[in-house]
């Protein structure tokens, strides 16, 4: 297949808009939290019921970060000839590893200090990755780790797909496992019978990573990159699919079962389609937003934010510090410090070693 400069631009350092997508869902995830324990937007009509499905916000980083690495390994392919998977691992432990461990050992002083409930399954799931097959809650400050457990199994097998599906069938591929998914989530809950299926396993969840993975590849192919290319279609179709994916996640699709099976799916491509329109900077109006500071600086250190804020934000202990407004100041404090202090040292230290 041949690759020209008008198919594949040259990459900037960062993604416009996807700072601003980070930041809506982190602020999201606190909002829920602080509402299940506080009863916080309990009153606030539409906006109350908004909050009420925050699960909404990890699917939006699950697209987020499908699209996000899909595009850098097909830009290493490009400019290499070859996706690096050992240096695609050892950039990604020490993305994830020192932030997330520094927060597990925080979150278990804080659990025997305060003699919260105590169950070593929730650590070792934590500290391996398997979080998402556990049910139990225990101390209650790890529950959120499911989603990093979901991410780590998923970019455990994507590289090697790609490397070893041929360039030209890769989105092929990538939309008929996203057609599958709904069909294999319908057979599994039927056979289920009720019985709990654990929190986010993979198997019946991944093409909330998927469906980002299948932009980034769609987005590699000139037809599609001049999809919504003017502004006014651009805004008046992003503004459509936020509309669409309020109602969806609101209300859910008509059509009884078969509704019910699709929806998710809906969901993801709505969300995909907002992903196009927000990274391609056409619609003037986003653009103002998603370029705000403060914006771009909480979607910046999202990651430690979504790490501290379940410590804050989703136990109360008896402490000023866990008032909302103390719990919000100390979960943006650690977050900067474990953003300045952990996440950008050792992502320049994964980076210089993955060159080498």
């Amino acid at each position: 297949m041949i690759r020209t400069a008008s198919l594949n631009p040259p990459r900037k350092d960062r993604l416009p808009g996807l700072d601003a997508l980070r930041a809506f869902a982190v602020v999201w995830v606190i909002a829920f939290h602080l509402h299940v324990r506080d009863g916080f937007f309990r009153s606030a009509g539409l906006m109350d019921q908004w909050i009420r499905h925050g699960s909404a916000a990890v699917t939006l980083f699950f697209v987020i970060s499908g699209f996000i690495i899909t595009t850098l390994l097909c830009e290493e392919e490009d400019r290499t000839g070859r996706i690096d998977i050992h240096r695609f691992y050892l950039r990604r432990a020490f993305r994830i590893l020192p932030a997330t461990y520094v927060y597990l050992v925080g979150a278990l002083v804080l659990t025997l200090g305060c003699r919260l409930t105590w169950d070593s399954s929730e650590w070792l799931g934590s500290l391996l990755f398997f979080r998402n097959l556990l049910h139990t809650e225990g101390s209650g400050l790890t529950g959120h780790l499911w989603s990093l457990s979901v991410e780590a199994q998923f970019y455990f097998i994507w590289p090697l797909l790609l490397v070893i599906a041929p360039a030209r069938y890769r989105l092929w591929m990538v939309v008929a496992l996203c057609g599958a998914a709904p069909i294999w989530r319908h057979l599994v809950t039927k056979a289920a019978h009720g019985a709990p299926l654990g929190l986010g396993r993979l198997d019946l969840i991944f093409d909330s990573v998927l469906v980002g993975a299948a932009l980034a590849l769609a987005q590699r192919r000139p037809a599609f990159r001049a999809l919504l290319n003017r502004p006014l279609t651009a805004t008046l179709t992003l503004f459509a699919g936020i509309a669409l994916l309020g109602y969806q996640i609101l209300y859910g699709l008509p059509g009884g079962k078969l509704g019910i099976v699709a929806g998710p799916s809906a969901i993801l491509g709505t969300i995909a389609v907002v992903i196009k329109v927000v990274t391609e900077g056409r619609c003037f109006i986003a653009q103002i937003v998603c370029n705000w500071p403060p914006v771009v600086w909480i979607g910046r250190i999202s990651f430690s934010l979504y790490l501290w804020q379940t410590l804050f934000c989703a136990v109360r202990i008896p402490s000023p510090v866990w008032s909302v407004p103390g719990c919000l100041g100390a979960t943006l404090i650690l977050a900067a410090l474990s953003y300045y202090c952990i996440e950008v040292p050792m992502i320049r230290i994964g980076s210089r070693l993955g060159k080498r």
